[in-house]
């Protein structure tokens, strides 16, 4: 019963520098008004393929099937881009993905003959990207990595489930062998085996991020980027979110996005009770931000990948998901990746 709570409780969220310019290096003349014009309530979007496949990694409980990029391959298909959806194990390690990802990156490389690839990643995915990187030393392979509602600096509700989960060895071979069966019915076999429940949550618990960020510096090769989803109880606007966002993205006189009820137990203790701290229903702003930070979406952490039943342009915040990754993939393109 832990267990299902758990899986619940996450599985409704999915949680889920530069060098010298040259050739294959970005340019470097961006404003800020090129930081912030990637907006999806803004005109159709448009420009020049990306230089690098796109490589689109998925969060916690997610695969091919389940928490992915609902419509988004296809869409930067037909706009021109090559994009590769990475299928990673739902319940494992951001170490253990890094070297899932390694092999679809490397394979990625071999078909399309590129130098190297643009890594976009949602929640949990983006910390298994940058593991990745770390521990790969992947820079000559990955030019840039773009995070979307990524809990870098970790989310309470996972310190909260691990407070939930029974502390022995009789409890994590059950957890694990519960977990195994029910990724088998939406994901590849054999990433279905390894999964470490205990150890998946402990990577997003935020008791852990400081250390797992020392132990996983960033790759100054590789271009780091980040969005972070907000979402609001009732569409009611938190005072707080236009400092948590920085004046950047497109909160600024967007009705606010009115978040899934699935995802408003998990909110409270995500934003820390009272303190109100501004996040998407299983991430925070200031969890999300990671490199250069772009900004906010006006989405809970289901909009964010288009797990909300939805078609189009959100009724009340205007946020159409797969117009979002159309930009951000365009908008990679206008940066020389």
């Amino acid at each position: 019963m832990v267990f299902l709570g758990i899986a619940l409780t996450f599985g409704t969220g999915a949680l889920t520098g530069c060098a010298s310019e040259s050739q294959d290096e970005p340019r470097q003349e961006d404003t800020e008004d090129d930081l912030t014009r990637a907006v999806p309530l803004g005109p159709e979007p448009a420009g020049q393929k990306a230089k690098y496949p796109i490589v689109l990694v998925h969060g916690f409980t997610g695969s091919r099937k389940l928490w992915n990029f609902v419509d988004v391959p296809a869409a930067l298909t037909k706009d021109g881009h090559y994009v590769f959806a990475a299928e990673m194990h739902p319940f494992g390690t951001p170490d253990e993905n890094a070297k899932v990802l390694a092999a679809q990156v490397d394979e990625v490389l071999r078909t399309t003959g590129a130098a190297k690839v643009n890594l976009v990643a949602h929640s949990k995915g983006g910390v298994d990207a940058r593991a990745y990187i770390s521990n790969f030393k992947a820079g000559d392979k990955v030019a840039s990595l773009t995070t979307i509602a990524s809990p870098h600096r970790g989310t309470a509700i996972a310190d909260t489930a691990l407070k939930l989960l029974p502390d022995n060895a009789y409890a994590d071979k059950a957890l694990s062998a519960i977990s195994t069966l029910w990724t088998r019915t939406f994901s590849e076999a054999e990433l279905a085996e390894g999964n470490d429940l205990r150890a998946a949550l402990g990577s997003m618990a935020e008791k852990n991020a400081e250390a797992f960020n020392r132990t996983h510096p960033d790759d100054a090769r590789v271009h780091y980027q980040s969005w972070a989803g907000v979402s609001n109880v009732a569409g009611i606007s938190n005072p707080k979110d236009e400092e948590g966002c920085a004046g950047k993205g497109y909160m600024n006189g967007t009705p606010r996005d009115r978040m899934d009820l699935k995802l408003i137990p998990a909110a409270w203790f995500v934003g820390h009770g009272t303190e109100m701290r501004p996040n998407d229903g299983l991430s925070t702003v200031e969890s999300a931000k990671w490199g250069e930070f772009l900004g906010c979406i006006p989405a809970d952490h289901q909009d964010d990948v288009g797990r909300n039943g939805k078609t189009g342009n959100d009724s009340r915040s205007g946020f159409n998901h797969v117009r979002f990754y159309r930009q951000v993939a365009f908008d990679l393109a206008r940066r020389g990746y």
